[in-house]
């Protein structure tokens, strides 16, 4: 069995250009163009290096988060597969273009299958995604506090993706359901209760 397949690509590719193009606006800014007067003239067009740039920031975090759910997954023997989440990326990109100042939403998710899932496996898997944004955000910390010298382009984007790693971290630890945090920290803490009374 192949470590990933045609579709988890696809689906990959798919939630990578959807999400660089849900928050390409977030990271580049809109810097205005003016006229030989000084005034403000608006953009037309649609601009392509704030979707590229976005994707590489956006899409590896993303990418890498779900990939560590995969690998642990797979370390205690269970079936991992990554897929596009669909719907929550149309409906994302939808109130993005009604130019909705909220966006919430899953891009991706790994279906998780195969054996008896305990629940310190699956506390493990859970963790191990937000830990994946944990460590790029903390590297890229160190990084840019000890580097010599950086250009500036390299700069913007280690900047952004230190930046959406530590939001991926903190938000995915949320201890409610359907974020990481929960499977990770509360539902343990319940069957110790459990078990403890």
């Amino acid at each position: 069995m192949a470590f990933i397949n045609l579709m988890e690509i696809i689906d990959i590719i798919i939630m990578s250009l959807g999400v660089g193009y849900i928050f390409m606006d977030m990271f580049l800014g809109k810097k205005p163009q003016y006229n030989l007067e000084g005034i403000p003239v608006l953009r037309s067009g649609f601009d392509w290096n704030a979707l590229w740039f976005s994707v590489i920031v956006t899409a590896p975090a993303l990418v890498l988060h779900e990939f560590g759910h995969k690998l642990s997954a797979l370390a205690f023997g269970y079936s991992a597969e990554i897929h596009a989440s669909y719907v929550f990326l149309a409906i994302a990109i939808a109130l993005k273009l009604m130019g909705s100042p909220i966006l919430f939403f899953v891009p991706a998710y790994a279906a998780i299958s195969g054996g008896s899932q305990s629940v310190i496996a699956m506390s493990i898997i859970s963790f191990s995604g937000p830990l994946v944004n944990l460590v790029i955000w903390l590297g890229i910390s160190v990084y840019l506090k000890y580097a010599k010298k950086i250009k500036r382009d390299y700069l913007e984007i280690f900047t952004a993706t230190k930046k959406i790693n530590k939001f991926l971290f903190f938000l995915n630890m949320v201890p409610l359901p359907f974020f990481d945090g929960w499977k990770a920290i509360v539902v343990p803490l319940i069957e110790l209760f459990k078990f403890i009374f």
